[in-house]
């Protein structure tokens, strides 16, 4: 039976190399911490807490005491035994999850995927992300053209909805004969705003459009929904609304997933299996974690190899704690390597 030898938590801030704009604000800076169990096996398995607010996770303070609760009482535990200690917020029980989740898979000589029941799988078809629709949306299009990607996410709900859906129907000219969008408003409309966007939208190669509304609702969004060619997503109101209420939310073609908020891969993978059955198509994305939240994000991925993901958030960095995962031609390479596949950098300067 593996134990745990020892357990360590490692907190970070990394740098972004431009500032994320959302509906709900901006940011700099990305705080966490990696968690690090050392196994009898002589594995070590690595987990990230990345809390994000905004997205509907517990803060880092919240996380941090409910990961030193959790050390204290990890060291000599086996594997079976910890998995009963996860901690209640979600940043901080995906911390642990990940990394039994990667001890358990080094150990079977398999990738997290299969240590989930899945298959492996050797790439992901990935979105490109061009951040706020108003700063350079021309030139993330040729950048996302140039990587080989077919799809663009970009943040709206930052300025009045017809200034957006004007700059967005002019991007769309030049280049919707060749690039889908993929659209997140983050809560930022009323019903009338969200439907005045919608209506000059229409006939635009829209992909999706996640979080149309302040209050997610099932009538208003069943409305909406009626207005729009393309699917609605829920995002981080899933978390709010718990997986029993968001079925009810009929309209609703597709659920963004991100393993940090829902609780880490384990849970996550209920709610593909949930989705899955209700018929509404289930997307995984990242809460703009380091190179090794990513990766475990992908190995949740690789459970729906058709879909489009949004995974390819490494890039914000200046700097990272670990390689990220290779990007080419709008897909994510995935490790060969057994577990989660990635570990980070013993000297970089933000791991400590």
């Amino acid at each position: 039976m593996i134990r745990i030898i020892n357990a360590f938590i490692h907190p970070y801030r990394l740098p972004l190399q431009i500032p994320w704009r959302t509906a709900r604000g901006e940011m700099c800076w990305r705080e966490g911490v990696l968690l690090e169990l050392r196994g009898s096996n002589g594995y070590v398995g690595w987990g990230e807490c990345a809390p994000l607010p905004a997205a509907g996770s517990e803060t880092l303070g919240e996380a941090l005491a409910g990961l030193e609760l959790m050390l204290q009482r990890l060291a000599g535990v086996d594997l079976a035994a910890a998995w009963e200690l996860l901690p209640k917020t979600p940043a901080a029980c995906c911390a642990l999850e990940s990394a039994l989740l990667d001890l358990q898979a080094q150990e079977s000589a398999v990738s997290i995927t299969e240590q989930l029941g899945g298959e492996r799988c050797s790439y992901l078809q990935v979105n490109a992300i061009g951040g706020d629709l108003l700063r350079g949306a021309e030139l993330a299009a040729e950048s996302a053209l140039a990587g080989g990607f077919k799809l663009v996410k970009f943040k709206v709900g930052v300025a009045e909805p017809e200034q957006e859906a004007a700059c967005l129907r002019q991007l769309n000219d030049r280049f919707g004969d060749r690039l889908a969008w993929r659209l997140d408003a983050n809560g930022a409309w009323d019903k009338r705003q969200a439907a005045r966007f919608v209506e000059q939208i229409d006939d635009l190669n829209i992909e999706s459009l996640e979080e149309p509304l302040k209050q997610p609702e099932a009538q208003p969004l069943q409305e909406l929904q009626a207005r729009a060619p393309f699917p609605l997503a829920l995002d981080e109101s899933l978390p709010k609304l718990g997986m029993e209420t968001a079925l009810f939310f009929s309209a609703v073609r597709r659920w963004v997933l991100k393993p940090t908020v829902l609780g880490g891969p384990r849970s996550t993978q209920r709610w593909i299996t949930t989705a899955l059955a209700a018929g509404i198509k289930p997307v995984i994305t990242t809460t703009l974690e380091s190179a090794v939240g990513v990766a475990h994000c992908a190995q949740v991925a690789a459970l729906l190899p058709d879909g489009i993901h949004g995974l390819a958030t490494s890039g914000w960095y200046r700097e990272d704690l670990a390689r990220a995962l290779p990007l080419q031609q709008g897909c994510l390479s995935l490790p060969a390597r057994t577990g989660v596949g990635v570990a980070p950098h013993c000297k970089n300067k933000y791991r400590f």
